[in-house]
């Protein structure tokens, strides 16, 4: 499952990193820009997967909420649109977002304005020129890294 959405996230952005197989296993053949879990009771899933500055255009891809397991997700520096997927804020283990330096519209999904203010996901939302567009002032609590 893991490799399918990654492969569907790496098609819908034409993404130009020699990503092939399975992402997690074997451990020795890891993919630049994603880490996975080695917990020895489960098996490996991706937690970590930055995309920042790789010439993404378009929205922000779905499949990216089917990797469940993520905590850290990087598409900052590119140029992305359009709203933030609801998917993204049910993501249970996401502590950290950066959506920066993106041309992203609409308003951010409740749920990651709540967990936001909770404290339990940083959220990074700042333009290229330092500035916090109108779509991220309704949110209490962001984070500049």
């Amino acid at each position: 499952m893991q490799v399918d959405v990654i492969m569907e996230v790496k098609a819908s952005y034409q993404v130009k990193k020699n990503w092939m197989g399975d992402p997690c296993v074997p451990t020795n053949f890891t993919w630049h820009g994603l880490n996975c879990s080695s917990s020895g009771s489960e098996p490996p899933r991706i937690i970590s997967l930055n995309l920042a500055h790789s010439g993404l255009t378009g929205e922000i891809a779905a499949a990216l909420g089917n990797l469940e397991s993520l905590r850290n997700l990087d598409l900052s520096g590119n140029n992305l649109s359009g709203p933030v997927p609801d998917a993204l804020g049910e993501l249970p283990y996401l502590e950290f977002l950066n959506l920066s330096s993106n041309q992203l519209t609409g308003s951010i999904p409740r749920s990651l304005q709540e967990r936001s203010k909770n404290g339990s996901l940083k959220l990074r939302f700042v333009h290229s020129d330092n500035t916090i567009s109108s779509l991220y002032q309704s949110l209490a609590y962001i984070f500049i890294l």
